[in-house]
């Protein structure tokens, strides 16, 4: 099907309103670092670099990510991106009784303790912890809105240590995005590969 071509096709986006230009992730990624910094105690500060943030993974929000009763975000069998991220400590983390407790945040920066796990015969990802109702309630999370999880690392700049730093992440729910690419998987959830709202372009 042919796209309806917009009245303002062609046109300099700088001349666009606000509203009509393309959102991009290199304008969102300021905003977040300083949400970030700005949340992190002081402790962690000053920061010897925030690696990424990296989107690592993108799906719909289902039923079952809102349920109450199983209280965790499915994700995949496999995250190749954040696994790059990952030490091999933190990677035995993730089977262990425990799992890896990560320091998360939302939009606005605020943060939740979770745990990242990796579950089951399948091997699915899954965040899961105390804190997953509240950032279920505090993002009004919905079934349906697409939801991007990102990864990136904090560590401190005078130690002069070797440490990879701390790894935390962020997650982003939105109403759409312009790209979808379904994939079923064997429990029933649908998972897409998608093209954010925050372009990297």
């Amino acid at each position: 099907m042919k796209r309806k071509r917009r009245f303002y096709d062609g046109i300099d986006e700088s001349l666009l309103p606000l509203k009509k230009r393309k959102k991009r992730y290199s304008d969102f990624l300021p905003g977040l670092r300083c949400q970030l910094s700005a949340q992190l105690p002081p402790s962690l500060l000053p920061l010897h670099a925030i690696a990424g943030p990296v989107r690592v993974f993108q799906k719909e929000i289902t039923k079952s990510d809102r349920d109450k009763k199983q209280h965790r975000l499915l994700l995949s069998k496999a995250l190749p991106a954040l696994e790059g991220m990952m030490t091999p400590a933190e990677k035995i983390e993730l089977t262990n009784g425990a799992g890896l407790r990560t320091r998360t945040l939302d939009r606005l920066g605020r943060t939740y303790a979770l745990t990242l796990k990796r579950l089951g015969s399948a091997g699915y990802y899954r965040i899961m912890g105390d804190d997953y109702g509240r950032l279920v309630a505090d993002n009004k999370f919905r079934r349906g809105q697409h939801l991007d999880l990102w990864a990136f690392r904090v560590g401190r700049d005078h130690t002069g240590s070797a440490s990879p730093g701390e790894l935390q992440m962020v997650v982003v729910n939105h109403e759409k995005a312009r790209k979808e690419q379904v994939q079923a998987h064997g429990d029933g959830e649908e998972f897409k590969t998608e093209e954010s709202t925050f372009s990297s372009a």
